[in-house]
């Protein structure tokens, strides 16, 4: 058990002033502060590449919602020239991170390209009723994996773990279609497949090493399985107002799942399955270690 005191002050004032006893680690404190206090944390995104990153912050600091920049301004912020396809291709001002790790400047900050010229680029501040928060547990206290992620612009974005154990999530998903990785290029899973808000057939993995995704969606209800009639997991969730809960897997080997969602249901099955895949396969490395 460790002795937890908690002092809050504005100015002079003493606003909170109290102790006790909790037998959480300094870490699980932290993390629990923003619900506490009634807090929203914003999901943790994937950083942009890092010269990229002045013109992120230069986004962030902004309190306009449209900004229209010259190229000359845009590398004036950033110290050096952009390359010649950012100024002859529009692909290269995508809003997909996917393959455009220079997009992350403006996306993680919440901002989109909405338009581009011959000389400027006009950027516009995403609204909140675009960018859907998913965050919750999948797991218990011990084993299991924190998700903290964005549904925006028809990207499924953010991190499920932790900063050191944990995985980005990088998937783009159009026209019922989804495909992008979760985790690292040596390190990970592909994710490619169909999602539609009544059906999602979505292969993680490599067709050797792999497992695939299939459920039903009916009435706030979602069930299936993920991997096959033996090695697999039954998967059995159901909405409740905002939150998704319910288990992937049996009695003794499966995991609960706890979400907040205000994304669409099946991008919200599809975020609790990805955390249990990256989950399982962490477990898995860390006892043949």
């Amino acid at each position: 058990m460790r002795t937890l005191k908690v002092q809050l002050k504005e100015d002079e004032h003493t606003l909170l002033d109290t102790e006790g006893r909790t037998a959480l680690t300094p870490e699980e404190l932290l993390a629990l502060l923003p619900q506490l206090f009634g807090l929203k944390q914003a999901p943790p995104l994937p950083l942009a590449t890092r010269k990229y990153l002045p013109l992120s912050e230069y986004l962030s600091d902004s309190d306009d919602s449209v900004l229209t920049l010259s190229f000359a301004d845009i590398e004036n912020l950033l110290g050096f020239t952009l390359p010649a396809s950012a100024k002859k291709h529009r692909a290269w001002w995508s809003n997909s991170s996917t393959g455009h790790s220079q997009a992350a400047a403006w996306l993680n900050p919440g901002w989109k390209v909405a338009g581009v010229t011959r000389t400027t680029v006009t950027f516009q501040r995403q609204k909140r009723e675009d960018m859907h928060i998913i965050t919750g547990r999948v797991g218990g206290k011990s084993a299991g994996y924190d998700l903290n992620l964005i549904w925006s612009a028809q990207e499924l974005k953010g991190r499920i773990g932790g900063a050191l154990s944990g995985s980005d999530v990088n998937l783009r998903i159009e026209h019922g279609r989804v495909q992008g990785r979760v985790g690292g290029r040596n390190s990970g899973f592909d994710v490619k497949g169909i999602l539609t808000p009544e059906r999602i057939e979505i292969r993680l993995g490599g067709d050797v090493i792999g497992a695939d995704l299939r459920i039903d969606l009916h009435d706030s209800t979602a069930t299936g399985r993920l991997g096959g009639t033996k090695l697999g997991h039954d998967l059995q969730l159901t909405q409740k107002s905002s939150e998704w809960c319910g288990r992937i897997g049996g009695r003794f080997e499966g995991k609960d799942v706890v979400l907040s969602s205000e994304a669409p249901g099946e991008i919200a099955i599809l975020a609790a399955a990805i955390t249990f895949k990256a989950l399982e396969d962490d477990l898995a490395a860390a006892a043949g270690s």
